[in-house]
């Protein structure tokens, strides 16, 4: 998974963008435009998720694991190694497109990706 999670209480997307890749990988980021949007249903009805995607600038800090026990590990993926890579949502894909040189789309709506 990409890192993320919810948003607090008068956070702004970005702030809480840049509050959980800090708290997940250690690194300090600088959120910029919206890539896309996908949905997570859980199939017994107990969650509806929505994924947004943005776009990141690095501005400092070290990659380190989360000390959250649910983060199995943190790293960078070259973005020919993504199509190995089981993602969830399954976005591989988009994410290559949308980060190749000359990418100008945004806020593109992927639907529902991940269903169990």
């Amino acid at each position: 998974m990409l890192p993320g999670g919810g948003v607090k209480w008068g956070e702004s997307m970005e702030e809480a963008l840049e509050r959980e890749v800090r708290e997940e990988t250690g690194l300090e980021v600088q959120a910029g435009r919206l890539l896309c949007v996908s949905e997570t249903l859980y199939p017994d009805g107990s969650r509806h998720i929505v994924n947004l995607v943005f776009r990141g600038l690095e501005r400092g800090g070290e990659i380190r694991p989360s000390s959250d026990a649910r983060v199995e590990g943190c790293a960078f993926v070259d973005l020919g190694d993504l199509p190995g890579i089981r993602l969830y949502p399954p976005m591989a894909s988009f994410l290559q497109r949308a980060c190749a040189p000359g990418y100008r789309a945004g806020g593109v709506y992927l639907g529902r990706l991940w269903r169990d």
